[in-house]
C-alpha cells in the first residue's frame, strides 16, 4: 500500500525559501504590517537540536524570522571541505521549522547586503566573529542579540 504524502505542507515549506522579487514582496509586506523582523545566517550544516534552539530563541517576541543560508559553495569556501549535508536538504530543514518564515540561500561570506534589505530589528549571531560582523548594524538601532547575553 503507498503512504499517502500531502504535498500542500511540502509546498508550504518549499514557499519559504525565498528569493529576488518574491523575497522583497515579502519583507515589504512585512513591513507593511509593522511585524519585528529578525534575522540569522549560517551553514547550519549539519541542522542540529542545538540550531533549532538556537533559532527559536532567537525569534522570542518577534513575529518574523529570516534566515541567511551559506550555500554549498560558501561552505566550501569558508571551511575547505564538503558540506555535511546539501544546501536543498538544509534549506527545506530549515524552512519546515515553525519559528523561520523565509530562508534565503547566501552566495557571500558577508551577508549586509542581505541585512540591509530585509531591515531587520534584530540579528542573531552565534559567536564573536558574527558579532563582529554585523557590529556596524548596532549604530542603525538594530539589536544584536547572543543566546548566551543579554541583548547589546
Amino acid at each position: 500500500m503507498e503512504e499517502h504524502k500531502d504535498p500542500t505542507r511540502l509546498e508550504h515549506v518549499q514557499k519559504k525559501m525565498r528569493e529576488g522579487i518574491i523575497l522583497d514582496r515579502w519583507i515589504a509586506y512585512w513591513h507593511f504590517r509593522n511585524y519585528r523582523i529578525g534575522f540569522t545566517y549560517g551553514s547550519f550544516d549539519p541542522l542540529n537540536p542545538r540550531c533549532v534552539e538556537f533559532l527559536y530563541q532567537a525569534v522570542e517576541s518577534l513575529k518574523t524570522l529570516v534566515v541567511g543560508l551559506y550555500s554549498d559553495a560558501m561552505i566550501r569556501k569558508l571551511t575547505g571541505k564538503e558540506p555535511v549535508m546539501k544546501q536543498e536538504d538544509r534549506a527545506l530543514m530549515l524552512g519546515g521549522l515553525e519559528c523561520v518564515d523565509a530562508v534565503v540561500i547566501l552566495d557571500e561570506e558577508d551577508p549586509k547586503a542581505l541585512i540591509e534589505r530585509v531591515r531587520p530589528c534584530r540579528i542573531a549571531v552565534k559567536d564573536d566573529a558574527q558579532a563582529a560582523a554585523v557590529d556596524s548594524f548596532k549604530a542603525e538601532g538594530v539589536e544584536i542579540w547572543r543566546p548566551d547575553s543579554q541583548a547589546e
